[in-house]
């Protein structure tokens, strides 16, 4: 029989456990990704949550919202399968993202969020993303958030091309 170490805990004595078992969810879809390509991830080890708390943390899988792209109601998640993807609904990302592509010769692309894709809900994917009108998700293309800015950076193409060399492991150009 397989038991995870929290149920091997709560079966022997459930009233003694002063843990309850971690939610199925959680454990099999809210992990932690931890990895030198992971920008910002807590290094304090949480435990597993279930998706929708971890607000597009660094290190998490993006999360499932709903949009439309040319009329068509897609997941989030449809998003996130060729290349790098960076999320914002700022223009100014375009250009950041333009200079961050050709310095690193990465494969990118900046989705414009209220103009490529709109959200069913602007309030509900930024709370989703941890991101501000202004800020930026970086989504690595196996759909693992790499980094996030809440809001503009100082220097944002400087720290937008210093978070992709890192993710990518230097890949690209120096």
């Amino acid at each position: 029989m397989f038991a995870r170490r929290d149920f091997k805990a709560h079966l022997k004595n459930p009233d003694a456990s002063n843990q309850p078992p971690i939610d199925n969810d959680a454990m099999q879809f809210g992990q932690l990704y931890r990895s030198d390509a992971v920008l910002d991830a807590p290094g304090d080890r949480p435990p597993p949550m279930r998706p929708e708390r971890w607000t597009g943390h660094p290190g998490t899988r993006a999360p499932h919202l709903w949009l439309t792209r040319q009329g068509e109601r897609i997941s989030t998640l449809d998003l996130f399968q060729h290349e790098w993807i960076l999320l914002s609904e700022s223009d100014a990302w375009s250009k950041y993202m333009e200079q961050a592509r050709q310095a690193l010769q990465l494969s990118i692309k900046h989705v414009h969020i209220g103009v490529d894709v709109q959200p069913e809900d602007l309030t509900a994917f930024r709370d989703a993303f941890g991101i501000s009108s202004k800020g930026a998700s970086l989504v690595r293309p196996d759909g693992y958030v790499a980094w996030r800015t809440f809001d503009t950076p100082s220097d944002p193409r400087a720290a937008l091309e210093k978070s992709l060399r890192q993710a990518s492991f230097g890949k690209g150009k120096d």
